[in-house]
């Protein structure tokens, strides 16, 4: 265990590594990650995908491979079938859209509605997916309708928000990937997707939760910088959460050892920034209590 000056020196050590990841790279804020996309192969002004989550790395050491796989385990919990009218939120620069659109291992929905808070990432989600539609007759034929917004929809949101009470839209399958942990807060955007799903739907998120108490005050600390203190929870209180918002067939599997563990894996052979960065993820999971865990529950 780190005692307080030595944590304290660790993570400004982090803090700064991920000041530089992102100025090193070369491109605006919230597109850091494509150089993780890159691999062999790839030509050096743009990566062949662009994902941004910890991945699934039970059968892979490629992190796109790992980032396709936990989404598509993701689809699977959801019961995610042909013709869904599907909500993605926090979709990045649009990877997940694109999966929608094209990949050969999962049908097609009737409409897919995108939500990001980042412009840049917007734009670039925009710029990709109509590359796709225009040159694919099966992605052309699905509704895309992108918005950048908050993912919570506040009171000065227009109706256009995808969960604004104006909007009349529903949805199969509300996919929110390795993203709900930073809304401020979950709650509030769990109830609101509870309103937006249509019966029989289901919400699906891949997420964070704690195992157990903070022993100290300086990782309680830690983690409301990385979060809001609300969305601090337990499996349990998660659970229980979504119960009490009336969702049922609520499910959460830890997959902990397969996502943390493996991009931590995955972060120290990226060089010396990247390697700072895997010790701190590790640090977390392993002090703090951070478990990864694929979450999903019913609208009746």
């Amino acid at each position: 265990m780190f005692d307080t000056l030595s944590l304290f020196l660790f993570l400004s050590i982090t803090l700064c590594s991920l000041f530089f990841l992102r100025s090193s790279v070369g491109v605006p804020y919230g597109l850091y990650h494509l150089t993780l996309n890159k691999e062999l192969g790839d030509s050096d002004s743009s990566p062949k995908t662009e994902w941004m989550n910890q991945g699934y790395w039970k059968a892979t050491t490629s992190f796109p491979e790992a980032c396709r796989a936990l989404a598509l385990k993701l689809l699977k919990a959801a019961k995610y079938k042909v013709g869904d009218s599907v909500l993605d939120v926090g979709h990045g620069t649009g990877e997940s859209l694109i999966m929608f659109l094209t990949d050969r291992d999962i049908p097609r929905p009737s409409k897919l509605v995108g939500i990001t808070n980042a412009p840049s990432q917007y734009q670039r989600s925009k710029e990709r997916v109509s590359r796709v539609r225009s040159s694919n007759d099966e992605a052309a034929k699905v509704s895309v309708d992108l918005y950048c917004g908050d993912a919570i929809c506040r009171d000065a949101a227009p109706p256009t928000h995808p969960l604004h009470v104006q909007n009349t839209a529903r949805f199969d399958v509300v996919f929110a990937l390795d993203c709900a942990y930073h809304f401020a807060t979950r709650k509030e955007f769990l109830a609101q997707a509870y309103q937006k799903l249509a019966p029989g739907g289901r919400i699906v998120l891949g997420d964070i939760c704690f195992a157990k108490e903070f022993p100290s005050r300086v990782i309680a600390f830690i983690a409301t910088k990385i979060m809001p203190k609300e969305n601090i929870v337990s499996p349990q209180e998660y659970i229980q959460l979504l119960e009490k918002l009336e969702y049922t067939e609520v499910e959460l599997e830890d997959i902990t050892s397969d996502s943390f563990v493996g991009l931590c894996k995955f972060l120290s052979t990226r060089g010396a920034l990247w390697y700072i960065y895997s010790c701190f993820l590790s640090w977390f999971q392993d002090a703090g209590g951070a478990r990864f865990v694929v979450v999903t529950a019913r609208k009746p």
